[in-house]
């Protein structure tokens, strides 16, 4: 039977599953518990597709994640979620990794540079959080203009949902001083592409009338992996803006 609407996430590893260390398989994601999959289970009639990769970023949606996923696949609504690989301050730029991995640099020198900049991880970037993000704003923001172009030259119509940057920002902010400040730039961001798409700026949880641990529930320690909980609440958020699209 011909679904009635086929779903394309085209997300990060946010929506795919999540092994652990060790033994303790009840802290793993699995697959039938990503929120594309539960999507799946709330609509019968719909296909959902999963096109989650991880590590990506605003720029890999352009060209073969573009043609790969929605021309052949061709969704009557895209769900966009991408951004934390992109906005994150890091302690490395991509430019530096690549000169960290050539075969000229000594493994010891290669160790104490990473250990170093490791310990001052929260000096590095509380100074200026947006000196080694892998994509700064402008960048992030011609990509998502770019892509902009591009769904509008689709020949069928396609509805696209777009989600925020979700995270524990408190848990995020401990592991790297600043990045509260970038996730409302980046956030503003995608926001704003949502509205150039004629799509829909998605706020699913309402972080802010939440306490402390009931936010850190929808998350893995990381502060913005989600938990099993956090993937459940996701879907039912999607599924009824979809209904209430589909029946508006």
């Amino acid at each position: 039977m011909t679904a009635e609407i086929r779903i394309v996430a085209l997300a990060d590893s946010l929506s795919l599953p999540r092994s652990v260390e060790g033994d303790d398989y009840q802290m793993a994601i699995r697959w039938e518990e990503t929120w594309p999959h539960r999507l799946q289970a709330a609509l019968p009639k719909s296909e959902v597709i999963n096109c989650g990769a991880r590590s990506r970023t605003a720029d890999s949606i352009l060209g073969e994640d573009f043609r790969e996923h929605i021309l052949f696949k061709r969704p009557d609504i895209l769900i966009i979620q991408v951004g934390i690989v992109d906005c994150s301050p890091r302690i490395f730029t991509k430019r530096e990794k690549l000169l960290l991995n050539l075969p000229i640099i000594p493994h010891r020198v290669r160790g104490w540079i990473i250990q170093f900049r490791k310990k001052r991880r929260a000096e590095i970037t509380k100074r200026d959080p947006l000196r080694k993000v892998y994509t700064p704003p402008r960048q992030f923001e011609e990509c998502l203009q770019k892509f902009s172009q591009y769904l509008k030259k689709c020949s069928w119509p396609m509805k696209v949902l777009v989600l925020p940057i979700l995270s524990d920002a408190d848990v995020m902010e401990r592991k790297s001083p600043g990045i509260q400040s970038n996730l409302v730039i980046y956030n503003g961001i995608l926001e704003q592409f949502a509205m150039t798409v004629n799509g829909e700026w998605l706020q699913p949880f309402n972080f802010s009338e939440m306490t402390a641990a009931e936010r850190a529930s929808f998350f893995w320690e990381d502060g913005y992996h989600l938990s099993g909980k956090g993937h459940q609440a996701l879907a039912e958020q999607l599924t009824k803006c979809i209904l209430k699209r589909s029946h508006g």
